[in-house]
């Protein structure tokens, strides 16, 4: 056995890799995928009936929360935790980039929100929202 070799069934010894599967949630169903190796996958997908997501909001909480108990448990049981990637389809999420004037680093965050409550087509307060930095525009300092 090489030394490679060795050292990699000692790493799996001590090393946690959690499986972690793709999660996702469409209008008409919850889908979960996993890929073990090259060869080995898991696919389970649990159908939604209609009025659970409506105009890209969760109308019935509890319906949705049945489903995915209903999906863990066809996975894994219940009681162990399952550790998921969440995919949302695009129509429910809303991006757009935008420029904000040259200011001080410590003042770019208060900035930048200023921006997306201006910029948001729903109340900030009921949204999660994040940003990042596409490109600074070195050239327009005044």
């Amino acid at each position: 056995m090489k030394i490679l070799d060795f050292l990699h069934k000692i790493e799996l010894l001590f090393v946690s890799r959690p499986t972690v599967g793709g999660l996702e949630i469409s209008y008409n169903a919850i889908r979960y995928l996993l890929i073990r190796g090259s060869d080995t996958f898991l696919k389970v997908t649990v159908p939604l009936s209609p009025g659970i997501i409506e105009n890209s909001r969760l109308a019935n909480k509890e319906l949705f929360i049945s489903a995915l108990k209903s999906l863990h448990a066809q996975i894994t049981p219940l009681a162990k935790p399952l550790n998921v990637v969440v995919i949302i389809p695009s129509a429910l999420v809303y991006t757009q980039s935008f420029s904000v004037p040259v200011v001080e680093k410590k003042q770019l965050e208060d900035t930048i929100d200023l921006n997306l409550q201006m910029l948001s087509p729903t109340r900030v307060e009921e949204t999660y929202y994040d940003w990042q930095e596409i490109k600074e525009n070195k050239g327009w300092h005044i």
